[in-house]
């Protein structure tokens, strides 16, 4: 079980407990939960979004990394070829 599990599980049982008090209290209460559970999906889903643009940014970092890597190499390459040119 995950942290959304246990919030979403935390919010639910809230939510039974309120069912059981007054009607005007329940529903001013109920409203408040809803706006909580809105507020907390509406998080979730961003902290998913910035997740995956982190993880994102890691693979095109390692995949610059590869491309100066293999640059390096044939200037390297290169290099050698023009020093025993001129030997």
């Amino acid at each position: 079980m995950d942290m959304n599990d246990n919030v979403f599980a935390a919010v639910e049982q809230l939510q039974s407990e309120i069912d059981r008090l007054d009607a005007d209290i329940s529903s001013r209460l109920s409203g408040l939960l809803s706006e909580i559970r809105s507020q907390f999906e509406v998080q979730a889903q961003k902290y998913l979004r910035m997740g995956r643009a982190q993880a994102d940014a890691i693979v095109h970092s390692a995949e610059i990394i590869i491309e100066l890597e293999e640059t390096k190499d044939r200037l390297q390459k290169s290099q050698r070829q023009a020093e025993s040119a001129t030997l």
